[in-house]
């Protein structure tokens, strides 16, 4: 009887001390959500980056963010202008696939952008853009549960999105996707960046509202492109000291070690490398090369050398946070590549982009006849050539990026054969990547005088 009593108390005590510890010490918890968050610095080319060789000094957060990131070091934009980049950006699809390739399109509701993928996991999404090609009237709120334009810099679009995040609850999980105008023409950030750098032999020249194509009118001296450049290094350097505030609130917050945060462009820009200031001029490297940066807790630092592309980065994201990637998506996940495995999917032998737009021509390049024709050229690019094609024309030219970085000399008059052998691949991997049929074009209604503004302004007009 005696032992049966001492049993009785002692298992009295054990459900007394269940309760108390119910009661006093939290509850066991599940690991919390893991997030996304992209930012697209639109115009940003990779080579004025630190992290990229860049020897100015335009990036030292970018770089800092970059040492504890995955960088690819070679990521080639699918178009070399706004629009169309980003809809393969958040659809997983090449230009021809997708369609919406010139500035009277919108994504449609047909198309199935990254935000619409994951709210069918649970995911609360919003957006701060900055307008223009980049909108809602552009389609590219679909799937988004907040999506605002941009009323200032993006300093203030990342102040925005940390709000945003505050008011979620803890096990929420999140998508926010951050784009910025602010390095693009008209290339004018604010002091001290506007002057932090200064080219020997620079010629200042005044690039307020001579945005786009009234550049190629200009005549621009190599002198007055130095200046150019210098104000768009300084922009970078205004870029990097907005996302130093938001980076090291990630780090102090907490939020960094749930959440992947990617850093990228849509395209590059041009100086004079080949004729002109801008980007929607042609397919060369200054107009393609981007950078692509991940930072993720799942995966460790690492500089992955292979040629990549933006259409790889939604089924990448998907792949990251354990979600099946559409059988349509046309881009290949990075991850394998991410966590150094070997074998997996076979990765294209080159890298296509594309680009359609009307261009005009001045007076002196066309004295007779139509000033202005249909563009649409495509390009591959391998580990050893770049191939840029006019479609429309037929002409070529070919490179031997080894031995010619920059661009300078076209072989294609001297290796006719083999600008024959990598031109008819190409066109047979259009041919192949078109096979969805442009179900994702809808024309885009008038625009808004505010929108015209904004786009003539962008020099997307033609002013």
């Amino acid at each position: 009887m005696k032992r049966i009593l001492v049993i009785a108390a002692a298992l009295v005590a054990v459900g007394v001390f269940v309760l108390l510890r119910n009661r006093f010490l939290p509850p066991a918890t599940t690991p919390l959500p893991h997030n996304l968050i992209l930012i697209s610095l639109d115009t940003l080319r990779a080579d004025r980056l630190g992290c990229y060789g860049y020897a100015r000094e335009t990036s030292p957060n970018i770089d800092r963010f970059a040492r504890r990131s995955v960088v690819f070091v070679n990521t080639v934009a699918e178009s070399s202008w706004t629009l169309t980049s980003h809809v393969t950006m958040l659809t997983g699809l090449y230009p021809s696939s997708h369609g919406v390739v010139n500035r009277q399109q919108r994504a449609s509701s047909k198309l199935v952008l990254l935000p619409e993928i994951l709210r069918r996991h649970g995911y609360y999404n919003f957006a701060v853009v900055d307008g223009g090609y980049v909108s809602r009237r552009r389609g590219f709120d679909q799937g988004f549960d907040h999506f605002r334009r941009a009323d200032g810099n993006v300093g203030t679009s990342l102040a925005k999105v940390r709000e945003r995040m505050e008011i979620l609850e803890p096990d929420q999980p999140f998508f926010a996707f951050v784009h910025t105008y602010d390095l693009h023409c008209p290339y004018t950030p604010p002091e001290p960046y506007y002057s932090m750098f200064k080219s020997p032999a620079a010629e200042p020249i005044d690039t307020e509202r001579r945005c786009g194509e009234r550049y190629a009118f200009l005549d621009t001296t190599a002198a007055q492109a130095r200046f150019i450049g210098d104000r768009y290094d300084g922009g970078i350097r205004w870029l990097d000291e907005n996302l130093r505030r938001f980076l090291d609130y990630l780090d102090s917050s907490g939020v960094r070690d749930r959440t992947t945060v990617i850093l990228t462009s849509d395209h590059g820009e041009e100086f004079l490398e080949h004729g002109h200031i801008g980007h929607r001029w042609g397919l060369h490297r200054e107009a393609l090369m981007v950078p692509l940066i991940i930072s993720s807790p799942v995966i460790s630092p690492a500089r992955i050398e292979e040629l990549v592309g933006l259409v790889d980065l939604t089924p990448t994201l998907l792949d990251l946070m354990d979600l099946p990637i559409p059988e349509v998506m046309e881009g290949l996940s990075l991850v394998p590549l991410m966590r150094a495995e070997t074998g997996g999917t076979d990765r294209p032998a080159f890298r296509l982009s594309e680009l359609t737009t009307t261009r005009r021509y001045p007076p002196w390049e066309v004295p007779e006849g139509p000033r202005e024709r249909l563009i649409h050229e495509a390009s591959s690019l391998d580990d050893d050539y770049h191939l840029i094609v006019d479609l429309e024309s037929g002409a070529e030219r070919l490179y031997d990026i080894r031995r010619d970085p920059h661009q300078r000399h076209d072989l294609a008059p001297a290796l006719p054969l083999l600008a024959q052998a990598l031109r008819q691949k190409l066109l047979q991997y259009i041919v192949k990547v078109s096979d969805v049929g442009k179900s994702g074009v809808e024309d885009q209604p008038t625009l808004t005088p505010e929108e015209r503004e904004r786009l003539e302004a962008l020099g997307y007009l033609g002013n």
